[in-house]
């Protein structure tokens, strides 16, 4: 079934994680930890010798910040669509 739970194993941080995820949901979770990993990589790479809860730190801001952005441009695109439909309705009347 699509919605069977299972482990997958992830590495974030030269950890090992085994989350229980649903079939659908594998290729999502994994890309996110490689995002995830990614992220961390590039921030221990341009400031070395800091210990991993800054970089952690770091990649949290970093995608908290690209979520937020995401989140305004997403309502952005929401308000602009309402207002073409309130145009467009106007018009067909």
């Amino acid at each position: 079934m699509e919605n069977d739970l299972f482990n997958i194993t992830l590495n974030i941080a030269g950890r090992t994680l085994s989350p229980q995820v649903k079939r659908s949901d594998e290729a999502l979770f994994r890309n996110a930890a490689n995002y995830v990993d990614t992220k961390l990589s590039t921030f221990i790479r341009k400031h070395p010798k800091q210990d991993m809860v800054t970089y952690l730190s770091l990649a949290s801001l970093e995608l908290a910040i690209e979520l937020l952005k995401n989140k305004a441009e997403s309502e952005s695109v929401y308000q602009r669509i309402e207002a073409l439909e309130k145009e467009l309705g106007a018009k067909l009347r």
